[in-house]
């Protein structure tokens, strides 16, 4: 039904049953930017500027046993999929044109995400521990033998007495007495337990206190670290002539993670701990 106004008639409006429909307005097609190849080279540039950025925050593993390796790889899939459509325009009409377009340019996206998905389950299945319980059960052997002989007892001078909660309150008291370092450092909450000279001890190195106090020290480094050792609960200051300068409280490319992301270091020891045993082995 159409409104029409009238100038002969003072009262108001006419209406015209007859009146035609108003037309359509036609949808102008969306245009893809560039050639073929220029989108191409744009979709692979952002992707690989959102991976580094990931990579550079979240270091995943780039290892097909490691779980945050798939979901890394996925994310750059998706980032290409999202760059090509934007770049082409999301040309199609209706759900089966747009179905049809996303499937053409995402095809290799696409083929990847499966493969990887194929993938990560195969290995799942493969190392399921219902069906290779026999390999699991044969990791450990079993052998016979007599405690009382093969086991020594341990002194009572040797037990260790101390958590890890308690041993943090010695560090935060200890680092109060340090009138050259409590006002720029702190810390480490890390208090990794260690055998130091058949001793149980819990080595913990300091860090930073923010970031304003990092840039005015990181020239030196951390000046030192502290060792509580579980069974007297005494606390010694170690202080370094050369600051540890890569630690897990540096930031930027410094972090110990950073330079030896790949070298199986989280598969055998934390990184803190095998830092406190060189540190430990280098001031005996």
């Amino acid at each position: 039904m159409d409104i029409k106004f009238s100038g002969s008639d003072a009262n108001g409006f006419q209406f015209d049953q007859n009146a035609a429909p108003r037309p359509k307005k036609e949808r102008k097609p969306r245009k893809s930017i560039g050639s073929k190849a220029g989108r191409i080279a744009v979709n692979a540039l952002v992707t690989l500027l959102v991976g580094a950025v990931f990579f550079y925050l979240e270091l995943p593993a780039i290892n097909l046993h490691a779980e945050e390796f798939y979901g890394f790889a996925l994310l750059l899939c998706i980032t290409y999929c999202i760059c090509s459509l934007l770049t082409s325009g999301f040309q199609g009409t209706g759900a089966k044109g747009y179905f049809t377009f996303v499937k053409k340019q995402c095809t290799v996206p696409f083929l990847v995400s499966a493969l990887l998905i194929v993938t990560a389950l195969i290995g799942a299945l493969t190392s399921w521990v219902v069906l290779r319980a026999k390999d699991y059960q044969a990791l450990l052997p079993i052998e016979n033998g007599s405690f009382t002989e093969e086991i020594d007892e341990i002194s009572y001078d040797r037990i260790p007495m101390l958590d890890k909660d308690s041993a943090q309150k010695l560090g935060d008291r200890k680092l109060g007495e340090l009138a050259d370092m409590v006002s720029q450092f702190e810390v480490s909450a890390d208090y990794t337990q260690i055998n130091y000279h058949g001793r149980p001890v819990r080595v913990t190195p300091l860090r930073y206190g923010d970031i304003i106090k990092w840039f005015n020290n990181r020239s030196k480094g951390l000046p030192a670290y502290l060792v509580i050792d579980m069974v007297t609960q005494n606390v010694d200051v170690v202080r370094l002539e050369d600051g540890m300068k890569y630690t897990t409280a540096e930031h930027f490319s410094r972090n110990l993670y950073r330079p030896v992301p790949h070298k199986h270091l989280r598969a055998h020891a934390t990184v803190l701990e095998l830092v406190c045993r060189l540190l430990l082995e280098k001031t005996t």
